[in-house]
């Protein structure tokens, strides 16, 4: 299904983001694509784009699954999961790749707390393989895993992070109703178990974020911006972001650019009855 589509405010369940769009909107066509033979993938909430296969996607749901990531292709095929072997899903809410060092890595956020229910949180890491050797299959990886918590505040709800290439160093953005508050977490992987607030950004309900050559996205229930990266990724989150076209989801609470941002992807949730999860792409006109 192709449609055009502008920026909307309204987050589908009749609340507006607390930021209305402060530039034209960039246009973009949207494509709605379901995604087939995957019925367990009800609750998506995270999503990022294979450094290894051009035509993957990494998604994963949120709390009550099982520790794994599903891969499916951009033309709405389900191919195979990886199970993260002595992990568990808390709340995960991100999932991001990134290459450094000549390793390229899967990282998943285990920080989400509505319920504000936990004092520690989770990152687990693990190098990318190749999807087609294992086409349908499962494969068990055991991940890096590094828990954290936040100076300023015992439990924290959050579903987005930006994560930098070159040092690996973490921003956690937290999910509240206006003003999220950013986190600087350096890099776990790296002895860093402490987050370190160092202000707000001018958006609330903040659920999924991307980082892919040189551009940022932040998504909120009702739109997403998109932001220059600077040298650093708290100064680009504060400068003016351009608004892409967004039609909103069904609680849509993931995000990532295609391949040398032509377009972006989303998936949401399913709303009561629908069977069939849909990936919806948008290409810039």
């Amino acid at each position: 299904m192709l449609l055009f589509v502008t920026c909307s405010s309204d987050d589908g369940d009749g609340s507006v983001d607390p930021v209305e769009p402060t530039k034209q909107v960039t246009e973009a066509e949207l494509t709605e694509i379901p995604v087939t033979n995957a019925p367990f993938l009800t609750e998506v909430s995270g999503m990022a784009h294979s450094l290894v296969a051009d035509s993957v996607l990494w998604v994963h749901n949120d709390s009550g699954d099982k520790p794994a990531v599903y891969a499916i292709s951009k033309t709405g095929r389900y191919l195979g999961e990886i199970i993260l072997t002595n992990a568990a899903n808390q709340d995960w809410e991100a999932i991001a790749t990134v290459e450094n060092g000549g390793k390229k890595y899967i990282y998943i956020a285990d920080f989400g707390d509505n319920k504000s229910q936990y004092t520690s949180y989770f990152f687990y890491r693990i190098e990318e393989p190749d999807v087609n050797s294992y086409l349908g299959k499962t494969l068990e990886l055991s991940p890096e895993v590094a828990e954290y918590s936040y100076e300023d505040i015992i439990t924290q709800d959050a579903e987005a992070f930006l994560i930098n290439a070159s040092s690996l160093e973490i921003l956690i953005l937290s999910k509240v109703l206006s003003n999220s508050r950013v986190y600087d977490l350096g890099d776990p992987f790296n002895g860093n178990n402490l987050a370190v607030r160092l202000g707000t950004i001018d958006y609330g309900f903040v659920t999924a974020s991307d980082v892919s050559n040189n551009q940022v996205l932040i998504k909120t229930y009702g739109a997403i911006y998109c932001f220059e990266q600077l040298p650093s990724l708290y100064e680009s989150i504060q400068a003016e972001p351009a608004n892409l076209s967004y039609f909103p989801e069904y609680r849509g609470e993931s995000v990532c650019w295609d391949k040398d941002n032509k377009g972006y992807f989303t998936m949401s949730e399913l709303e009561d009855g629908q069977q069939i999860p849909v990936l919806n792409y948008y290409r810039f006109k």
